[in-house]
């Protein structure tokens, strides 16, 4: 007898067709129906209303996955006001902006009621399952920790292929200590080069004059720029957000050596010494040290990026986080228990920070 498929409903942001062809490919591989559904903004409370409003019987599909914070809210409270049995997972729960928490138990608890109808969470590091599940009491069974996974593109040559002076670079929004960077890199013989959002608050004072700060660049421009830099900076603000897995991953893949914020929810992707350097947060003197060890010591340099790109070509790919993920739900499909870390990961990454 052959088993009916599976029906999945993946709600995006982009207005366009999904764009994970390896994710369409191994779902249909594991006997499920792929649809996609764009809500074309990411404007926070626009999301969440539009996820909620989204024009899909969302009981016709076994499985409904989202990847944003406000969407994950938007489809749980639909779930649940209309009583619906369609199970819901979370690849992400990205937080990039401000919590839905308003400071007054009553509605918080609501919230938290709401945040509780999800069935799985995946989330990109082991410290975000236990924010999440802190800051919206999600038991903790409905957790699975998977790195990110990222396929570098093919990238054209840019002003960073070209760039005068040798560099550093600082590239994301979401919960990047930019004046950190920037108390760092001034007076060096070298460029700091900052690539944000039109979002990101404006550095405090002037730019040194070694400082040049983009914002809301192309793709090709941004994977250019870490392709190029001397070193790539991923400095947090704090511990309290998920932050950084792209930007790390990227400079993996193109053997760009990294120094990064000491703090849980990156170090599942870096060893100190190892893959990159880490540093203290808000230490723009530790940062300074770093950044010229690494201009120092070519070699130590080569070796970190050698070492980060072996470990991202195990585990970082995106065939791996795909076939992660599916792992993952056809687990939840038939009932069956999900370790929330994958145990041969653990392993191998404790030996990885012993042996290299």
């Amino acid at each position: 007898m052959v088993e009916p498929k599976r029906r999945i409903l993946d709600v995006g942001l982009a207005k366009g067709p999904a764009a994970n062809p390896v994710l369409e490919q191994q779902l249909a591989k594991h006997g499920y129906i792929y649809e996609t559904c764009g809500l074309g903004t990411e404007r926070g409370p626009v999301i969440l209303a539009r996820a909620f409003q989204i024009r899909k019987k969302l009981s016709n599909y076994d499985f409904i996955m989202t990847s944003e914070y406000f969407a994950s809210f938007g489809i749980n409270l639909r779930l649940l006001l209309t009583f619906s049995k369609t199970k819901h997972v979370t690849i992400g729960l990205n937080q990039s902006r401000r919590l839905l928490k308003t400071g007054f138990p009553p509605i918080d608890k609501l919230i938290d009621l709401v945040f509780r109808r999800t069935d799985l969470v995946i989330v990109h590091s082991r410290r975000e399952a236990e924010l999440f599940s802190r800051i919206h009491r999600i038991p903790a069974t409905k957790f699975y920790f998977s790195l990110w996974g990222y396929d570098l593109p093919t990238t054209a040559a840019t002003r960073f292929s070209a760039w005068p002076k040798r560099y550093v670079c600082l590239v994301g929004r979401n919960n990047r200590d930019v004046d950190t960077f920037i108390n760092a890199v001034a007076g060096l013989d070298i460029d700091g080069v900052v690539i944000t959002s039109a979002f990101q608050s404006a550095p405090a004072g002037p730019l040194p004059p070694n400082v040049h700060l983009f914002r809301d660049l192309p793709l090709d421009e941004t994977l250019d720029c870490i392709k190029n830099a001397a070193a790539n900076l991923v400095l947090l603000k704090d511990n309290e957000r998920g932050a950084g897995h792209i930007t790390i991953v990227a400079a993996m893949f193109s053997g760009t050596p990294q120094i990064v914020s000491d703090v849980d929810v990156i170090r599942d992707y870096v060893v100190d010494g190892v893959s990159a350097i880490t540093v203290p947060l808000r230490d723009p003197q530790a940062v300074r040290r770093a950044i010229e060890r690494l201009l120092n010591d070519p070699s130590c340099a080569a070796r970190l990026s050698a070492n980060a790109r072996r470990y991202a070509q195990r585990w970082l790919t995106n065939e791996r986080a795909v076939e992660r993920s599916v792992s993952a739900l056809d687990k939840l499909a038939n009932g069956e228990k999900i370790d929330t870390v994958d145990p041969e990961w653990l392993h191998a990454y404790e030996v990885f920070a012993e042996t290299c």
